[in-house]
């Protein structure tokens, strides 16, 4: 017997091994959408600083913005829904609609000075 024939593993122990890491690295609730959009932020931080980005790097998806602000990508879609929302307008790049995160900051600062001055 070879040295590479007596390390085989069944197929199921090396998913069940590989599921048990991804879940202890990025854990067990890992959303694909939600790290590329942390991926993201922590190159344009490490690029930019302070800096305005360019549209490129600053450009969020229908699945990212909602992710980033905490609402369904179907408010998103919604144009009334985003109308009483206040949500910035996005882009729209043929069928798909993208949003500046930098302006959905601005946006963000706003609701939390309204919701600030609503308490007093």
């Amino acid at each position: 017997m070879s040295r590479s024939e007596s390390l085989l593993l069944p197929e199921s122990v090396v998913e069940n091994l590989a599921d048990a890491l991804w879940a202890r690295m990025v854990g067990a609730n890992c959303d694909p959408i939600e790290l590329n959009l942390r991926a993201k932020l922590a190159i344009e931080h490490r690029l930019f600083g302070g800096s305005a980005p360019p549209f490129g790097l600053d450009k969020l998806i229908t699945e990212e913005t909602a992710a980033y602000i905490g609402v369904k990508a179907e408010t998103l879609r919604d144009k009334a829904k985003r109308r009483i929302l206040g949500i910035p307008s996005p882009y729209n790049y043929g069928r798909k609609l993208f949003w500046r995160r930098s302006e959905l900051d601005q946006w963000i600062e706003r609701q939390r000075v309204t919701a600030v001055d609503a308490d007093l």
